[in-house]
């Protein structure tokens, strides 16, 4: 049976130029507990993804005391040195191994914020999407699949730095659900088979594979945390909460 359901884009709109990308997002994204990069002999490439782990603070500062107990560099870790850092780690965290790429970020959402006027929608970076409460609370009563939402620990910097004003409260998107692109699976983005480094095929045929989707509102293809694909029901919501600083694209 054909699956009748039209997929979107959800990211910025189009900027002006980068003044007005930089007012209309006035937020620095901080990763403070990362896994560092590695370099692979076989490959033989320098890679960090850039996945997101949302643990919470207890875990984070497990995963901390573990990497500063091993003093390694922030890039360019050997793959055997990485390897053995990560079965640690998931032993005295219980994070699924699969989850403990190079790179990734093991910490709640942080982030410096410079002005107290926020937009509904915040983008620190690509697919990292920050929202205001009014947004979380209609996609909350909307029951969508494939969704969660974290606090954002955010603090003032600039001008705002030694402000005693609150700072604004902001939620970020977690992306659970999950599908593939048309032609595309684990083998044909995995780049090498020894670290595992994966290449993403969205710019060449970015049409969702249906028979793959698990069925969720709000989604990654082929495992990219750069990309959040939502369904008609998630840019209905939007679109009549006219909320601002956000786009759906057809894809």
């Amino acid at each position: 049976m054909e699956i009748n359901e039209v997929f979107y884009n959800l990211g910025s709109p189009v900027y002006s130029s980068d003044v007005a990308m930089s007012r209309a997002n006035p937020v620095e994204y901080i990763n403070p507990v990362f896994l560092p990069g590695i370099y692979c002999p076989k490959c033989n490439d320098l890679w960090a993804s850039s996945s997101r782990v949302r643990i919470d603070e207890t875990v984070s500062k497990k995963v901390s005391d573990i990497l500063q107990s091993h003093n390694l560099p922030d890039f360019g870790v050997q793959l055997d040195q990485f390897q053995s850092l990560c079965k640690e780690m998931a032993l005295a965290t219980n994070i699924p191994l699969k989850m403990l790429e190079p790179g990734v970020d093991l910490c709640p959402p942080e982030g410096l914020i410079r002005n107290t006027k926020v937009k509904d929608f915040t983008h620190p970076f690509p697919g990292l999407i920050w929202v205001k409460g009014s947004v979380k609370a209609s996609l909350e009563e909307a029951k969508l699949q494939g969704i969660t939402f974290v606090k954002v620990n955010l603090k003032w910097t600039g001008k705002m730095k030694n402000s005693t004003e609150a700072v604004p409260e902001l939620w970020e998107i977690v992306v659970n659900g999950k599908a593939w692109l048309e032609g595309s699976n684990l083998e044909t983005i995995t780049a090498c088979s020894m670290c595992g480094r994966t290449e993403f095929l969205w710019g060449k045929n970015p049409k969702v594979d249906k028979t793959r989707w698990d069925g969720s509102d709000v989604f990654y293809v082929d495992d990219n945390p750069n990309i959040v694909i939502v369904t008609e029901k998630v840019k209905e919501i939007l679109d009549y909460g006219k909320f601002t600083n956000f786009d759906c694209k057809t894809i």
